[in-house]
């Protein structure tokens, strides 16, 4: 028995545990129908969706929080499937925003990992010489990102700035072939 109230992945968890234990939240999708019985009262209508959209919806419903229909996934493999199914401009800056905004954290994490290797030493060297060069690699990408954010969050997007295309060389007449024979 939980003792919190139910999460948004809480409820795509209780969802997809529907089909099988273990199945990766992101590989289900619901299906809903009417039961043939009514289904002419209501047009025999259905719906489908991934389970976590769905799951956001009825967390929403359950708690009376705003549902602006898709919101962007906050976990990276949930992040990476919104990224290969998003099919606007908007969903996909908003994937790429909301990468760029955890890229400071994953900087910090191994920030402390190599703090963390450094007062210790518990790793085997050339692993930790690559938490120590992965920690530096993401905090350079972190801080580089930071205008690619501002760029992605625009109500407009700026305009690439406009440059001359050089002029092709002049065609170089083709030497006729020979005959066959």
């Amino acid at each position: 028995m939980p003792t919190h109230d139910p999460t948004v992945d809480d409820v795509a968890r209780a969802l997809a545990n529907r089909i099988t234990r273990d199945i990766p939240v992101q590989d289900v999708i619901a299906n809903f129908t009417v039961r043939p019985l009514n289904a002419a009262a209501w047009g025999h209508r259905g719906s489908g969706a991934p389970v976590m959209s769905i799951a956001r919806a009825v967390h929403a419903d359950l708690y009376g929080l705003r549902f602006d229909g898709e919101a962007t996934p906050q976990s990276l493999p949930m992040l990476a499937h919104s990224a290969g199914y998003a099919s606007t401009r908007d969903r996909r800056n908003a994937v790429l925003v909301q990468l760029v905004e955890q890229l400071p954290h994953l900087a910090e994490i191994l920030n402390l990992a190599a703090t963390w290797e450094r007062q210790h030493a518990e790793l085997p060297p050339d692993i930790a010489e690559w938490v120590t060069k992965a920690a530096g690699l993401a905090d350079l990408l972190a801080d580089d990102l930071t205008p690619v954010r501002q760029a992605l969050t625009q109500e407009t997007p700026p305009s690439a700035p406009k440059t001359k295309r050089p002029a092709s060389p002049p065609a170089t007449p083709r030497r006729p072939r020979p005959p066959r024979r």
